[in-house]
């Protein structure tokens, strides 16, 4: 007992000695760790690089000050424990304790001037980002770009999202970032983490050697638009100057309100071919085999395509006009001959006048020679769109449309020869119906009927429609009505048959008696 004593006596100091340290120490590190808060907070860094790191979510005022101040309680009341502990004389505690902080602390001045690199880096990377968003603020670019967007032509309708995106912002946190990025390399190299230290100088050098291929393509496009603007609006400046745009009036179709005129589209092509060059120049500054080259060979073949593509339709255009003009005189050759009464004369239909009584209205000649000339509209379009399509390479819907043609061609013959056999069948049935013949009325129809058939199955057969059919049943119907005709007078006219078979027998005799006597 007395033992125990004796020891509880010794250790005693040592127990209040440890508890005086925890108690002192765990004050004082709150102490220190409050006075360094506020210094913190007094400055301004912490909220300064808060609101810079969360820039995209809300930043609670305070949260940094309060960061820093727990990161310095905790390694002072690690500091104190160790003390703790060691007063106690428990060495198995506080030997790996005492270890770790003497790593700490013989870390910390690496982490002090890796943290002093970071808050330049942020000083000089917030510099930056303010300097140029001040810079393209005073110039407006984003008013600009979005004035230059919405004056675009099929540009969509603002919703809203051209506000919630700024250009301006966007590259001054890219500068920004790119000045970290520049610091990375002496922060780890400071820190001494070699491993990462490698790669991260090995990325930086391939973005300092890409850098400058990325400004030069950048101000290639930059200056490549502009000149691409201020040439196309010379352009149609030029050719409105000139009266291109009265060209549409010329063909008939005068432009609405708001419609793209001549000038326009021209100064418009004139403003993609430009664009598309500068956008191959840039696209070889890069020096990306892998993206670049691709993407060089499209361009290339468009630009190869490009004469074909203007020539088309250049071929298209004046096929238009001549089309019109051939329409315009094939329609006044045929009214002027009378080509509009043809229905009329063909007993098929007649048009009439509205107003006037009813049987005092003269006829009205219906408008067929509009009809033809607009079909020879379309047949000068089509027979262009083939060579257009052959000047493009298109050479498989070249001899589709070839072969359309050719079925509209026999469509056009056919319907001609059908036509022609309505008319002559008209024709001959008015004559048969005004002679002295007995019972004209049947044989007018019956010629009329005849010759509609045949030239019905002469226009069929020129529209390759059934053929083999249309021979077959014609033979049939000719063979059918030779049939008829003979049983209708053999069986239904012996009489007369036998009479007038009598009479050329006996004139037959009469005339070999007299060769016989001679």
């Amino acid at each position: 007992m007395d033992a125990l004593v004796q020891s509880v006596q010794h250790y005693l100091p040592n127990l209040l000695g440890a508890l005086a340290i925890l108690i002192g120490g765990v004050l004082a590190a709150w102490i220190i760790a409050r006075l360094v808060r506020a210094m913190v907070a007094r400055t301004g860094l912490g909220n300064s690089m808060g609101h810079w790191i969360a820039t995209d979510t809300p930043y609670k005022p305070g949260c940094g000050e309060r960061v820093i101040g727990q990161v310095t309680f905790w390694l002072l009341f690690l500091l104190v424990l160790a003390g703790f502990f060691e007063a106690l004389r428990l060495p198995i505690i506080s030997d790996p304790l005492i270890n770790m902080l003497r790593t700490v602390f013989a870390y910390l001045p690496r982490l002090l001037a890796a943290a002093g690199l970071t808050v330049l880096a942020w000083i000089i990377g917030a510099s930056v980002r303010m300097l140029i968003i001040k810079v393209l603020g005073r110039i407006n670019l984003d008013g600009k770009i979005s004035n230059e967007l919405a004056a675009a032509p099929g540009a969509m309708a603002d919703n809203g999202i051209a506000g919630r995106i700024s250009l301006t912002r966007t590259l001054g946190d890219l500068a920004c970032w790119l000045v970290f990025l520049f610091f990375i390399p002496p922060i780890l190299d400071t820190l001494g983490l070699r491993g990462l230290l490698t790669p991260v100088q090995e990325m930086l050098n391939k973005i300092l050697i890409f850098l400058p291929n990325l400004l030069v393509a950048g101000l290639i496009l930059c200056f490549g638009y502009f000149a691409a603007k201020i040439v196309s609006r010379i352009v149609t400046n030029l050719l409105e100057t000139l009266g291109l745009n009265r060209l549409g009036d010329m063909g008939g179709q005068r432009a609405a309100a708001g419609q793209l005129q001549f000038a326009t589209l021209i100064g418009y092509v004139v403003f993609v071919l430009i664009v598309v060059t500068v956008t191959i120049a840039a696209l070889q500054s890069l020096q990306l085999d892998a993206i670049t080259h691709p993407a060089e060979q499209m361009l290339t073949k468009l630009l190869a395509a490009l004469p074909n593509m203007f020539a088309a339709a250049a071929l298209l255009v004046i096929a238009y006009y001549v089309g019109r003009l051939l329409a315009e005189i094939a329609s006044g050759l045929l009214n002027s001959v009378g080509f509009d009464q043809l229905l009329f004369r063909m007993g098929l239909t007649r048009c009439a006048r509205k107003d006037g009584p009813v049987g005092t209205s003269p006829m009205e000649p219906c408008n067929l020679s509009t009809a033809v000339g607009t079909v020879v509209l379309v047949a000068v379009m089509l027979i262009s769109a083939e060579a257009a399509l052959r000047l493009v390479n298109f050479e498989g819907l070249a001899d589709l449309l070839k072969q359309l043609l050719a079925f509209l061609g026999h469509l056009i013959l056919g319907l001609i020869v059908i036509g022609l056999g309505l008319y002559l069948g008209a024709v001959a049935a008015r004559q048969i119906r005004y002679s002295s013949l007995a019972n004209a009325n049947v044989l007018a129809s019956f010629a009329h009927a005849a010759i509609i058939i045949f030239m019905g199955a002469m226009g069929l057969e020129q529209m390759d429609i059934g053929q083999d059919i249309i021979r077959l049943a014609f033979g049939l119907m000719l063979g059918a009505v030779a049939v008829a005709v003979a049983i209708a007078f053999g069986v239904g006219s012996r009489e007369l048959a036998g009479t007038i078979a009598a009479k050329y027998l006996g004139h037959l005799a009469s005339e070999r008696k007299p060769s016989n006597r001679e």
